[in-house]
């Protein structure tokens, strides 16, 4: 047998010493983890590598008493409530002894530092009365201001606008209360009260889409802008009228016509001239006031001008324009008669005659009998209703004319060859040699007021200038 060299025994004692070596370490880790937590090991989130199971328990008693719990609330404010307030005491129940005596000691070369996760969240109690009286008492409580809904105002200068919302800061008690205590059995560090959605939110706000299309309606209506020009007066619709015209009813904003018609109404009243009373200057010069009666003038449609208004004032329109009218007249300035138009003085027994504010026709004329009760009609203006020629009477069968012009059912202004140049010349004729109430006319001048005057225009008759209304006729008058 070969002698075993001397290197060899090296190696053995060497390989002896480190085994030895190895075993006491081995030896001496396992009896520290005996008492010692595995490195890597977790109690409710916090390290407690290598600490005793007293070192443990005085920590977490330690951690409860000094736990901190930030509340961050609305606009960036936040409160603490401390484990001292809340009466928080660790109770040691032995888990965490427990968890020691799980550590298998003997492998702990294998099980230190992988991590060793554990939660005792249980083992502690806390003082509920306190819990109460410190949440109540969180200045998030207080002063209180509840959320408003946005809500659509109005002025007549702004028009309609929206006035946003009010968040408040109003809690849900209950929620908040809930929150804070899981937060609490859980150890955690903060809570966020907005984030958690634990304040009581407006329902409508600024931006809502229905609100913001009832405001644009209203807006549209005010947007109108008509005008009524009548030439020497404009009457003007805006949202200075329409602001008091409009009415909401339940969220819907609406001009009603019977807001609108007291309006027209009195636009029709200042301007209608229809069978008034009118003031006319005669062509001798004297300004005379003529009664009321006649069917001359404006005369406003009420009901269709009211519901094209109201019509154009929700589709938001801008427009100049003229009222409706049932009957109009050659002028729509105060004096409505206009540069075109007939007059005939009884008294005088003359008939001017204008087109264009100009004198055409200047003839004497023969008016109605008054002695037999044929007296023509006098003191208004009438519009002349038709115009023919190769007229016959209705009541005079073997009687016709060339030109009739009637103004007054059948009071008209034709030409009457039959009546001598003498007769119309002779002022007092018509007294009891005249016409059964037209005003009969020599044939020439006829053909020019004929040519002159059409349906509409006026006629104006007048007794005199100091009596304008005449003897009225006794008898059924025409022709």
């Amino acid at each position: 047998m070969s002698r075993i060299s001397k290197n060899a025994i090296a190696m053995i004692i060497i390989a002896a010493a480190c085994a030895a070596g190895l075993t006491a370490v081995y030896f001496v880790e396992r009896g520290h983890y005996q008492d010692h937590f595995f490195d890597g090991t977790r109690i409710n989130g916090w390290d407690y590598s290598d600490k005793t199971v007293s070192d443990v328990t005085n920590d977490l008693q330690e951690k409860f008493a000094n736990y901190e719990l930030t509340i961050n609330e609305r606009d960036g404010k936040t409160e603490t409530i401390t484990g001292t307030e809340l009466g928080l005491e660790y109770n040691d129940d032995g888990t965490v002894a427990d968890i020691m005596r799980s550590q298998n000691a003997d492998l702990w070369f294998m099980e230190a530092g992988h991590g060793h996760v554990y939660s005792i969240a249980d083992d502690f109690t806390m003082d509920e009365k306190k819990f109460t009286d410190v949440v109540s008492d969180l200045d998030c409580f207080k002063n209180v201001v509840a959320p408003e809904d946005a809500y659509i105002e109005s002025t007549e200068a702004k028009g309609y606008y929206i006035v946003p919302e009010v968040e408040g800061n109003q809690l849900k008690t209950q929620e908040v209360y809930d929150l804070v205590r899981d937060a609490v059995m859980n150890m955690k560090p903060s809570v966020d009260l907005e984030e958690a959605g634990l304040y009581v939110e407006p329902k409508v706000l600024s931006d809502d889409a229905a609100l913001n299309k009832k405001v644009d309606s209203a807006n549209k209506l005010l947007s109108a802008d008509i005008t009524y020009d009548l030439a020497d007066r404009q009457y003007h619709v805006d949202k200075s009228l329409i602001y008091d015209w409009i009415k909401e009813d339940n969220g819907t904003y609406t001009v009603p016509r019977d807001n609108v018609y007291p309006w027209v109404n009195q636009m029709a009243y200042e301007t209608d001239t229809f069978g008034l009373e009118r003031s006319f200057t005669t062509s001798t010069g004297e300004t005379i006031t003529l009664a009321p009666g006649g069917d001359y003038g404006w005369c406003m449609d009420r009901d269709t001008t009211t519901d094209r208004l109201v019509k154009m004032i929700n589709n938001g329109e801008t427009a100049v324009l003229q009222p409706d009218y049932l009957y109009t007249a050659n002028d729509r300035t105060i004096n409505d008669i206009g540069g075109r138009y007939a007059e005939v003085c009884i008294e005088s027994q003359m008939m001017w005659v204008y087109d264009n504010h100009e004198l055409v026709v200047a003839t004497h004329v023969i008016t109605g009998n008054t002695t037999a009760g044929f007296s023509t009609p006098s003191g208004s203006c009438w519009a002349i209703d038709g115009k023919k020629t190769d007229f016959q009477f209705t009541h005079f069968s073997n009687t016709s004319c060339s030109f009739w012009l009637p103004f007054n059912d059948e009071v008209g202004i034709h030409d009457a060859t039959w009546n001598s140049a003498e007769a119309y010349e002779n002022p007092s004729f018509y007294l009891s040699g005249g016409s059964h109430g037209c005003v009969n006319t020599p044939f020439e001048p006829m053909s020019v007021v004929f040519d002159h005057l059409e349906i509409g225009d006026p006629v104006i008759v007048y007794y005199s200038a100091s009596q304008v209304v005449g003897p009225e006729p006794t008898q059924a008058v025409g022709g």
